[in-house]
């Protein structure tokens, strides 16, 4: 009696191997493009928080929507609006937001380039990445900018006249 080895021999094994290879490529761009689209979902999450953030901000001060920003250095809407997206300590640890109103009131802040938006007293949170203002498909977005180390953000906005101070 003769005993047959059952075994695949090599040019199955190949055919299998190239099969899944081929499954494998085709599978690759259908799960970038479910990335893609969460992605997407994910930047539309963040415009509606900062949507929401700007509308509770102006429920908050007398239905102003936040300034766009305050001359060349003392923040942006983006400041203004932290406290509305949950970043609270952050706009707490900001220094001289806004500082244009307070000109007459505090000189130091004028002159002193360490309280600019960029400057040494801000730039703890300037630096800091915000996922609310950042969309997931932008990579270039998701680095520092070449002054300071000041992060960049996607979303933007109609900055008006901010040559005007309010009252």
């Amino acid at each position: 009696m003769s005993r047959l080895k059952q075994a695949f021999t090599f040019v199955e094994v190949l055919v299998v191997i190239a099969i899944v290879g081929v499954l494998v490529a085709l599978l690759l761009p259908a799960v970038q493009v479910a990335r893609e689209s969460a992605r997407r979902s994910h930047c539309h999450n963040n415009l509606k928080q900062v949507v929401l953030a700007m509308h509770n901000y102006a429920d908050t001060h007398k239905a102003v929507f936040p300034v766009g920003e305050y001359g060349c250095c003392w923040g942006t809407w983006q400041v203004a609006l932290l406290p509305y997206i949950d970043q609270q300590n952050l706009f707490e640890q900001y220094r001289y937001f806004g500082s244009v109103q307070n000109a007459t009131n505090n000189n130091y802040a004028q002159t002193d380039p360490s309280t600019r938006y960029g400057g040494m007293l801000n730039i703890a949170v300037t630096k800091t990445h915000l996922k609310n203002f950042t969309c997931p498909s932008d990579a270039r977005s998701n680095t520092s900018s070449f002054r300071s180390g000041v992060t960049q953000h996607n979303y933007v906005a109609n900055h008006g006249n901010t040559s005007q101070l309010r009252q």
